[in-house]
C-alpha cells in the first residue's frame, strides 16, 4: 500500500509539473550552481534552475486546482498520511466540529510518539547530479528537509518509505548516508521539561525567591535549566519588567493569525528620555516554531541585559551598580534593545500541543488540509523569486506577499518604530537553527552584490570572533544565498543579470550549493533592503546536525552566553564605526 502511495504522489508530482510547464510565469526560479573563480565555461546550457524548488505559480489558476485535487485524491482530505501515522505537512489541528482548540500550550498528551517510525538521514553529496535526485526525490515525497549545505543534506523520513527513497537515488547515494539520531521519538522526548530535578514551575515561589534582593549571576537558573512553553514565557516577561520598571517596557507587535499577541522587550537608558533620534537594535527568535533554542536564547539575551545593566556612575559606594555588567550598561546607554523570542508564536504554541517539528505559521492555506504559510519567505521584498507554491510544502510563501499575518505586523511595526517612533534601527539579527553559521544579504539570490557587502563581512566576522572566544564555536560565515536555501551562484557571476546568469550556467559536477532556508520573501533581505538596516544577520544556532532541531536542554545556556557574546561584539563594533 505504502508503495502505491509513493508511486501516486511520483505520478501527481509529473502530472503537475507537466502541465504548467505550459503556464506561463512571472518569475522564474534562481536555484543555481555557485561557479569557481578558475572554472572553464562550456556551450552547454543546461541548468538546475527547478532542481529543489518549483518556480512559483498564481495558485489560484485552473492547473494548480487540478494539482490540489490530484493531492486530495490520493491522500484525501483528512490528516491521515504514510498509514496511520499523521504527517506534519498534513495536519489542520482542528476539532471535528471545526472550533478553534483553546490558546493555551499546555499539552494533554506529550507529543513525541508520532515520530516512533521516522529517522533523519543526512546524504553525504559529492556532485551536482546528486544534489539533484536528492532534492527531486525530497520533492516527489514531500519530505522534510531540515538542513542542507555543499556537502550533506538532512532528511526526515518515515523508516517504510527509506527504501523508495533510496530507489529514487542514484547509485552512489544508496550507500553514502547515514542516520543522525539512534531513536528520534526519544530525542524529541528529552526536549520537553520533566526529567530535571528541582522546581517544574520558574514561576513558583521557590523560583521567584532568586530575584530578590540586588542581581547575582547566575540568577534565572531554573528558567533556563529547560525550554519554556508561551505559557510561562509571556508570564516571565511580565515579571522582568515588574522588577526593572526603569529600564524595561513591554510591548506586542500585533496578533497572530490565532490571535494570540506576539510580545517582547524593550529595554533602554532609566531616566529622562534623550533627545534626537535613538538608535535600537532588534533581535528576534523562531520564526520557524520547531527551532526552540532560538526563543531561548532570546529569552536568554533579554534576561542579561535587563540584570547587567545599572545606572552609572559607577563607584565604591554604589554596591548595586558594581553588581552590574559594565559593557552591557554602556551597551544600553548607546541603544534601545528590542527582544522578540517568537514571532511565529501560534506554530511555537504547536509544536508544544501537537507536532514538536512544526515549522510553519497555522494560517490556513488553499488546500484544507494543508496549513501553514513560511514566515520567512512572506515579506514583500523580492516575494516569490525562489519560493514554492505547494500549500504541503514546508517553504510555501503564501499566495501573495505578506499572507502570513506575522509578518505582515512584524513589518507594520519596525516601519513604524522608524517612522513614528523616532528611531533607527542599527542592527537585526534573526535567530535560527541548526547549523552555526552568521548569514549576511541577499537571501533572495546570489546574482546582486549588498552595495556594503565589506562592512557586511566586517561585521560578521567580529560577531563570528565573538561567539568562538567564549567557548570555542566556530560558526560559519557566508551570504545567505549560499547559506541557506538552493543552488546559488559563485561571487564571481553575482553582478550578472539574474537571466544571463542562468543562461550561461553550467555544471561541472563538483561545485553546488544545496541548502534550506534561503530564498525570496525573507525578513533578512526585507530589513536590510526595506527598512535600512545596514547590519542585517541571520544567525543559525547551535549545533551541526547531532541533534539539529532537537538540541539537549543542557545546551540552553551555553548557547546563550556565546550569543551573548556575539551581541556584545555587535554593540561595541556599532559603538566604534564613524557612521554613528
Amino acid at each position: 500500500m505504502r508503495s502505491i502511495i509513493v508511486y501516486c504522489a511520483v505520478a501527481a508530482h509529473l502530472c503537475t509539473t507537466s502541465l504548467s510547464s505550459t503556464i506561463p510565469t512571472n518569475s522564474e526560479s534562481v536555484i543555481r550552481l555557485p561557479i569557481h573563480e578558475d572554472e572553464n565555461h562550456s556551450n552547454n546550457a543546461d541548468t538546475f534552475s527547478d532542481i529543489f524548488h518549483a518556480a512559483p505559480r498564481d495558485s489560484r489558476n485552473s492547473w494548480s486546482k487540478i494539482r490540489n485535487k490530484i493531492v486530495v485524491r490520493i491522500f484525501g482530505s483528512g490528516e491521515k498520511h504514510h498509514g496511520v501515522r499523521i504527517h506534519p505537512h498534513y495536519s489542520s489541528g482542528s476539532s471535528s466540529s471545526g472550533v478553534q482548540k483553546p490558546l493555551g500550550d499546555t499539552p494533554s498528551k506529550v507529543p513525541y510518539s508520532r515520530y516512533q517510525n521516522d529517522v533523519v538521514l543526512r546524504f553525504n553529496i559529492t556532485t551536482t547530479d546528486e544534489a539533484a535526485a536528492l532534492a527531486e526525490a525530497a520533492e516527489i515525497l514531500f519530505l522534510d528537509v531540515w538542513s542542507a549545505t555543499k556537502d550533506h543534506a538532512d532528511i526526515r523520513v518515515d523508516k517504510d518509505v527509506v527504501e523508495s527513497l533510496l530507489g529514487l537515488l542514484p547509485e552512489s547515494l544508496q550507500s553514502s548516508h547515514a542516520r543522525l539520531m539512534h531513536d528520534l521519538a526519544a530525542t524529541v522526548r528529552e526536549t520537553f521539561p520533566g526529567s530535571s530535578e528541582g522546581p517544574s514551575n520558574p514561576l513558583s515561589p521557590h523560583s521567584l525567591s532568586q530575584y530578590s534582593g540586588p542581581y547575582r549571576p547566575g540568577q534565572s537558573e531554573h528558567f533556563f535549566s529547560n525550554y519554556q512553553p508561551i505559557s510561562v514565557i509571556n508570564p516571565w516577561m511580565k515579571l522582568l519588567r515588574s522588577l526593572f520598571p526603569d529600564h524595561v517596557e513591554d510591548f506586542s507587535i500585533g496578533q497572530t493569525y490565532e490571535g494570540r499577541e506576539i510580545k517582547g522587550l524593550k529595554i533602554s537608558k532609566s531616566g529622562e528620555p534623550s533627545s534626537g533620534k535613538r538608535k535600537a537594535i532588534v533581535i528576534t527568535g523562531a520564526s520557524h516554531a520547531r527551532e526552540w533554542i532560538s526563543v531561548s536564547t532570546v529569552c536568554y539575551l533579554a534576561h542579561a541585559f535587563i540584570t547587567g545593566y545599572r545606572p552609572r556612575p559607577f563607584s565604591e559606594e554604589n554596591v548595586e551598580a558594581e553588581l552590574g555588567d559594565r559593557e552591557i550598561t554602556r551597551l544600553v546607554e548607546n541603544f534601545d534593545w528590542y527582544f522578540i523570542p517568537t514571532l511565529n508564536v501560534d506554530g511555537y504554541v504547536y509544536t508544544w500541543t501537537e507536532d514538536r517539528l512544526w515549522r510553519k505559521n497555522r494560517q490556513p492555506t488553499s488546500l484544507g488540509f494543508c496549513k501553514g504559510i513560511e514566515l520567512d519567505r512572506s515579506y514583500s521584498y523580492k516575494w516569490g523569486g525562489q519560493s514554492q507554491n505547494n500549500p504541503c510544502s514546508e517553504n510555501y510563501p503564501g499566495e501573495k506577499e505578506f499572507e502570513a499575518l506575522e509578518s505582515k505586523n512584524f513589518a507594520a511595526w519596525a516601519q513604524n518604530l522608524t517612522t513614528e517612533g523616532n528611531t533607527r534601527i542599527m542592527g537585526f539579527l534573526d535567530l535560527h537553527s541548526y547549523s552555526q553559521q552568521i548569514l549576511y544579504p541577499y537571501s533572495y539570490s546570489c546574482s546582486q552584490r549588498p552595495p556594503d557587502l565589506e562592512n557586511l563581512e566586517e561585521l560578521a566576522e567580529v560577531l563570528a570572533k565573538g561567539i568562538r572566544i567564549r567557548h570555542g564555536e566556530h560558526y560559519e560565515v557566508s551570504s545567505a544565498c549560499q547559506g541557506g536555501g538552493q543552488f546559488a551562484q559563485s561571487d564571481k557571476d553575482q553582478k550578472k543579470d539574474a537571466k544571463k546568469a542562468k543562461r550561461s550556467q553550467k555544471s561541472n559536477g563538483d561545485d553546488f550549493m544545496l541548502t534550506e532556508t534561503g530564498g525570496g520573501g525573507s525578513a533578512l533581505d526585507y530589513f536590510y533592503s526595506e527598512i535600512g538596516v545596514a547590519y542585517s544577520y541571520q544567525i543559525k544556532l547551535r549545533d551541526q546536525g547531532s541533534y539539529g532541531f532537537l538540541l539537549p536542554k543542557e545546551s540552553i545556556k551555553p548557547t546563550g552566553q556565546e550569543i551573548e557574546s556575539m551581541v556584545k561584539s555587535l554593540g561595541n563594533f556599532l559603538i566604534g564605526d564613524d557612521k554613528l
